[in-house]
């Protein structure tokens, strides 16, 4: 079966070699056995002829920078009928997609329907996309990462522990959506309490143009590092030397990140939905509850080392299920008995 993945970037890439080896969409493409990438702003829909299963990414529904990927669906569809399997890969969270206007909801139930299936990347969503669109076939795509690479840049915890200074890092950026104050007030407050004992990061994957990491600083009194752009392995890399991560965004692109530092051996507060690790020690039925976020880290900080050491086995274990072999095997199961194929 011949596959091709179809997505909002506007640029050339190697779905097979994978250079951008956090990229969710591109790992499951890869998974599935797609061999080319396609802008969706493409209408030779000739190029398709070849392909048997084509695999759509869906962006944030509209998003300025790209509308293009529900025409194309609705184009195929209605140039091959039913010879293509179309595949759509859902991004972001109900949400992030309830927000946007209802005009583009429901063109986004539209092009749905008129696929083959459709690839939550968690269960919380599943039930919302199969009632609004029984037609469609409906399952959970497991985040593929690749966990055998990422454990190389694990570092001793007994020996991190025991720097005279912790790294806490936290992400994303300063944007609408991005939640970036809610790991910075956090980081500020263990600051106030820790001193020098600490040392506070922010990391982000967006290059930005302007100045708000600097006005926030200035404003706020308190400087961190801001980790610069760098290839996917080196910023693994450098993750790696932190002690805790938290990345409090309300979307779950926070749970690829838990994953990864899940991998690295760090304790990670995310998205509840997505979270990797468990904390035991306190109620997180609000991870917005920002005092409960830092009770988390002050529990990590001041513990028993045998407490952190814990954590971190406990992500050790539940990350293995993202590993490229154990995603792979469970897309194959899910879909045969979806779709009768073999992937």
């Amino acid at each position: 079966m011949k596959v091709c993945m179809v997505s909002v970037r506007n640029d050339e890439f190697s779905v097979v070699q994978r250079q951008g080896m956090d990229t969710n969409d591109v790992n499951l493409a890869y998974l599935l056995g797609a061999t080319e990438h396609y802008w969706c702003g493409e209408r030779d829909l000739n190029k398709f002829d070849q392909y048997d299963m084509i695999f759509f990414l869906m962006s944030k529904i509209k998003e300025s920078y790209e509308n293009k990927w529900m025409e194309l669906v609705s184009l195929i569809r209605d140039k091959y009928g039913d010879k293509k399997i179309i595949l759509i890969h859902q991004e972001a969270e109900m949400r992030w997609c309830m927000y946007r206007p209802w005009k583009d909801q429901l063109e986004l139930f539209e092009a749905i329907k008129k696929a083959d299936m459709f690839m939550c990347h968690n269960t919380s969503d599943i039930g919302f996309f199969k009632f609004l669109c029984p037609e469609t076939k409906v399952i959970c795509a497991p985040t593929p990462m690749p966990i055998e690479k990422i454990k190389k840049y694990r570092i001793n915890p007994k020996v991190k522990r025991n720097n005279e200074q912790l790294e806490i890092i936290f992400g994303t950026s300063f944007d609408h959506r991005s939640n970036g104050l809610l790991g910075y007030a956090v980081a500020m407050e263990l600051k106030r309490k820790y001193g020098k004992r600490i040392k506070i990061t922010q990391y982000h994957r967006t290059q930005w143009n302007d100045n708000r990491n600097e006005e926030f600083m200035k404003f706020f009194g308190y400087d961190f590092e801001v980790l610069p752009h760098m290839s996917w392995l080196s910023f693994v890399e450098r993750l790696s030397q932190s002690y805790i991560s938290m990345n409090l965004m309300s979307l779950a692109a926070a749970g690829r990140d838990a994953i990864v530092f899940s991998a690295l051996g760090i304790p990670h507060i995310s998205n509840e939905v997505l979270e990797v690790m468990n904390y035991d020690d306190v109620s997180k039925d609000n991870i917005e509850d920002l005092r409960i976020v830092f009770k988390i880290c002050e529990l990590l900080i001041e513990g028993k080392p045998e407490r952190y050491i814990e954590t971190i086995e406990d992500g050790y274990k539940n990350v293995e299920k993202h590993s490229f072999q154990n995603v792979k095997k469970v897309l194959n199961e899910r879909f045969k008995f979806a779709l009768g194929i073999d992937i």
